[in-house]
């Protein structure tokens, strides 16, 4: 058997590369995205192997950054109580098994936008809502002792209401210790299913601000890591949680609008596809940069009657580096 030792550049030859491009391309699309509010951005990545688990900084100046966010093997989360009209400076590391870190990937200057509103976000904590055995309340937090099917759970319903339509994420401060218990049943307006919509949590250090996804599949893979995103009318919802796996605890839940949600897909012959879900009927000019600070206007695309929408750049292929963001021309 041959052993084979890498030190920590080689460790990170292939894999580091990929990640900070895509990682990059995201960051920037979804800070526009959500940042547009002034609050909050969310970061979303493309899984890649042989690393695991990923690392955000967060600094007021370039290179010095005052805060960091663990995300395990998570490929998403989110930065909060930004500061409109304030420059943020953001980086990720990748590390492995061993704990080795990698280098700071490319550095990305944000300045939140000033004069905007904030967002319409609702957060009540575990306890305020109604709860059902083997459910359990301890300290505020909300969590059960043994692994459960669908109707053998714990339920918990929460009551909210929406003054304005749109499309609508569930985050929550969760802790799922392990592999064997990180997992449980979340819906909005109805009894959730199973295996559809079981939300597979990445598994945490303590109690991190997450945002709820579907399995879907019936998979628990990378790819249900994705946002769930609810298309909410105006007026009263309920949220509905069951338990599924032991020791998922739960401290608060919050109901955030989506101004949009992207995703980036290289295609074949090297051309980009940018993906996602708007506010129906919104219409988004698609921007394209190879530096994040010259940026052209590549053209428009229409969110349908759900809020989906798609555009595919042809032009990606001349590029070495192609980085893309939506600004929203509607009204």
């Amino acid at each position: 058997m041959k052993l084979l030792f890498q030190t920590r550049e080689q460790l990170f030859t292939q894999s580091k590369n990929r990640f900070f491009v895509n990682f990059c391309a995201l960051i920037v699309l979804l800070a526009a995205a959500y940042g547009a509010y002034g609050q909050s951005v969310n970061f979303v990545w493309d899984p890649v192997s042989g690393v695991s688990g990923y690392k955000v900084y967060q600094g007021g100046a370039s290179r010095a950054y005052t805060n960091s966010i663990n995300v395990g093997s998570a490929t998403q989360t989110t930065v909060s109580g930004l500061v409109p009209g304030q420059t943020y400076y953001f980086a990720a590391t990748a590390y492995n098994s061993s704990g080795v870190e990698s280098d700071y990937s490319t550095e990305i200057v944000y300045t939140v936008p000033s004069g905007r509103p904030p967002p319409d976000s609702l957060t009540f904590t575990a306890d305020s809502g109604i709860i059902t055995a083997p459910f359990i309340l301890l300290n505020g937090i909300l969590s059960q002792s043994l692994l459960s099917t669908l109707l053998g759970g714990g339920e918990a319903v929460y009551n909210f209401t929406i003054d304005i339509p749109g499309n609508y994420v569930v985050s929550a401060m969760v802790n799922a210790p392990s592999e064997s218990e990180n997992s449980l049943y979340i819906n909005v307006d109805g009894e959730p299913t199973d295996p559809v919509m079981i939300w597979d949590v990445p598994v945490t250090s303590g109690f991190t601000s997450l945002t709820a996804s579907w399995r879907g599949n019936a998979t628990s893979g990378p790819p249900q890591y994705a946002p769930k995103v609810f298309n909410l009318t105006a007026g009263t919802h309920q949220l509905f949680v069951r338990g599924r796996e032991p020791d998922t605890q739960l401290q608060s839940f919050t109901i955030s609008p989506v101004n949009t949600v992207m995703k980036l897909t290289m295609l074949a012959g090297r051309t980009s596809n940018v993906s996602g879900l708007g506010q129906p009927g919104h219409v988004y000019e698609v921007q394209a940069s190879p530096d994040l600070k010259t940026w052209t206007v590549l053209g428009n695309v229409t969110a349908d009657s759900s809020g989906a929408f798609s555009y595919t750049d042809n032009m990606a292929l001349f590029f070495a580096k192609r980085f893309y963001r939506l600004r929203d021309t509607t009204p």
